[in-house]
């Protein structure tokens, strides 16, 4: 879903037998090798459902399935036209082409700096009465080729009969600030994905309780986000197939058993027992079961409390008034 926008699942359904008609197998095809065919003379307006099935291409081998045999999951996509576009999803990586472009060549030239040594440019005689001819120039390159080849110490050092210069003709990686250009695209996949870069361990602003928090909010952000749509595709054309199962049956994913969401399991429990709740509301919200024992569904307060107009008149004031009458 991330690098295609689509994910197509293929559901296999019994023939014969008790169980024909129930789905006995599902598969995942590899979304970017899926294609979808259009029914002929299709007006992508009007009809509900365009497709007419689809296919799996693979060299020069295509394989046919039928559009009722596949669940199709996408994310939305703006670019509509009469051929069908708009049926696939759109990745959102799509629209940080160019940002992984940026990324692609950073990453080769801090490759290749490492082969050449950093920055390249000219040697000079710095000396106008001593010129560097030609010859001398070769025979100067050619014991740089042969110092670089050889790991000992001593290949290192070398000497030369005139005083040298060196222009250099590029800039080098800390100059092109490659690494703070690779931080930057790495925050913008981030935000495309609906990530966090902090949970890349980017920098200072990686500590414990921003990494907590950012779990969080990924998992109900994103995560969550995208098992809805898993749960509304499946609830619709798969789980009504299974065996055993009708259309009572619903699939739901739970991410408050996440261990990044029980942190706060603590104060939520502490806030419903102020909030006039029952205890089997309270356990129902904690995932326990509802007991059936007197007092479980009944709204419990502190005996301790009183009415606001009765603050500051006791019982033995009350009696000693009636007495008085």
């Amino acid at each position: 879903m991330e690098t295609d926008g689509n994910a197509y699942f293929y559901t296999v359904k019994a023939e014969n037998g008790n169980n024909a008609g129930r789905i006995k197998q599902v598969y995942i095809l590899p979304s970017n090798l899926v294609d979808i065919v259009l029914k002929k003379d299709i007006d992508t307006i009007i009809d509900d459902n365009p497709i007419d099935f689809y296919t799996l291409s693979e060299g020069d081998k295509r394989i046919k399935f039928p559009q009722e045999s596949i669940i199709h999951i996408k994310y939305a996509n703006p670019n509509y036209d009469m051929s069908g576009s708009h049926l696939y999803g759109l990745s959102p990586l799509r629209a940080a082409l160019k940002n992984i472009m940026s990324s692609d060549e950073a990453l080769s030239h801090n490759v290749k700096n490492m082969k050449n040594g950093g920055v390249f440019g000219f040697f000079f005689a710095d000396d106008k009465d001593t010129p560097l001819t030609a010859e001398q120039a070769l025979s100067f390159k050619e014991k740089l080729i042969d110092m670089n080849s050889d790991p000992s110490n001593l290949a290192r050092i070398a000497g030369a009969s005139f005083k040298m210069g060196f222009q250099r003709l590029s800039l080098n990686a800390d100059e092109l600030k490659v690494i703070e250009n690779l931080n930057f695209d790495r925050k913008v996949f981030a935000n495309l994905l609906g990530w966090s870069d902090i949970l890349l361990n980017s920098g200072e602003s990686s500590t414990y309780n921003n990494i907590q928090q950012e779990k969080r909010r990924v998992l109900m952000g994103k995560v969550q986000a995208g098992l809805l749509l898993l749960q509304d595709a499946f609830n619709t054309r798969l789980v009504p197939f299974l065996e055993g199962c009708d259309s009572s049956c619903v699939l739901e994913w739970d991410i408050s058993e996440m261990p990044e969401m029980q942190e706060n399991m603590d104060k939520m429990i502490e806030w419903m027992q102020k909030a006039y709740l029952t205890p089997n509301e309270i356990r129902q919200a904690v995932k326990y079961e509802t007991l059936e024992i007197d007092g479980m569904d009944t709204v419990w307060v502190n005996a301790g409390l009183k009415r606001i107009d009765d603050v500051g008149i006791t019982d033995a004031e009350l009696e000693k008034a009636f007495k008085s009458e």
